[in-house]
């Protein structure tokens, strides 16, 4: 999810990895809910209508997509900063508008049967789920220098009553105190990756001092599925904090989750998700 420093973290990982099944902590039996990851994004273009309506078809219990503000201080769903990986154009969201972006095709990269596909509004996602299914909304860290993404997000979701599904998370903790500070009720998630092995460290959108177990003003903390253990997830829980984990695509990778009694799963593949939740 994030740069060459992030890959240098899984290598440190595999050196110093994290204590895992031998410990007694946690629950083991508890079903976490299924979030879909872009929605569906393993089976569809992600971040698309294509991609949420897949994930509600699957039975998704939650939502994700990200929100950037463009050019003209639109919000367009889309996770990179640039249209390129998932476009077939070039440039960066800010330095376009809603309707160039609009004009480019969002879904031929990732198949032929979802050419035509444009990246979508918040707007359209959010009339498209209305309330069947909750919505976890990413915000990028606004490149306007204000709140400006974080008050057009909120203004949203105050717009369409839809404050009791949806949630915001972000990588970045001004973006959430900003949230807070404009919205005292909405609930908020902390992402991070992980915390660094034998040092007071860890990493969410840049190395940061302590623990990620810091974060206790929010109701999650999301968090890369290798960088935890049981007795992360216990300590969290205790305190009444939900822990969510990304992005966990591999079945024995579900699996370990699903044991370790996590609150809640982010896939690509929610499909796969739900149905190996069935057979437990």
């Amino acid at each position: 999810m994030k740069s060459t420093l992030f890959l240098s973290f899984l290598i440190i990982i595999n050196f110093f990895p994290f204590a895992s099944a031998g410990q007694s902590f946690g629950s083991g039996n508890k079903k976490p809910i299924v979030i879909a990851h872009r929605g569906a994004s393993g089976i569809a273009p992600e971040n698309t209508l294509a991609a949420v309506k897949k994930a509600m078809d699957a039975g998704a219990d939650i939502i994700e997509i990200d929100v950037h503000l463009t050019q003209d201080r639109q919000l367009v769903v889309m996770h990179d900063e640039t249209v390129d990986r998932t476009t077939n154009g070039t440039g960066k969201i800010k330095d376009l508008t809603l309707k160039e972006i609009k004009a480019l095709d969002a879904g031929e990269w990732f198949s032929k049967e979802f050419g035509g596909e444009s990246a979508p509004t918040l707007e359209e996602v959010m009339k498209l789920i209305a309330g069947k299914h909750k919505l976890l909304i990413e915000i990028k860290p606004t490149w306007t220098g204000n709140y400006e993404t974080e008050k057009q997000v909120l203004g949203y979701i105050k717009a369409h009553d839809a404050a009791s599904w949806c949630i915001i998370q972000s990588f970045d903790s001004k973006v959430l105190e900003n949230v807070r500070e404009l919205d005292k009720s909405i609930e908020i998630h902390k992402l991070v990756i992980l915390n660094i092995p034998v040092l007071p460290l860890h990493y969410d959108s840049g190395l940061r001092w302590g623990s990620f177990l810091k974060y206790k003003q929010w109701s999650a903390i999301s968090v890369y599925h290798k960088g935890l253990n049981k007795n992360k997830i216990r300590r969290i829980q205790d305190r009444r904090q939900k822990v969510f984990t990304w992005t966990v695509n591999e079945i024995k990778d579900m699996d370990e989750m699903i044991a370790f009694g996590v609150d809640g799963i982010i896939t690509d593949f929610p499909d796969r998700l739900a149905i190996r939740m069935r057979l437990k």
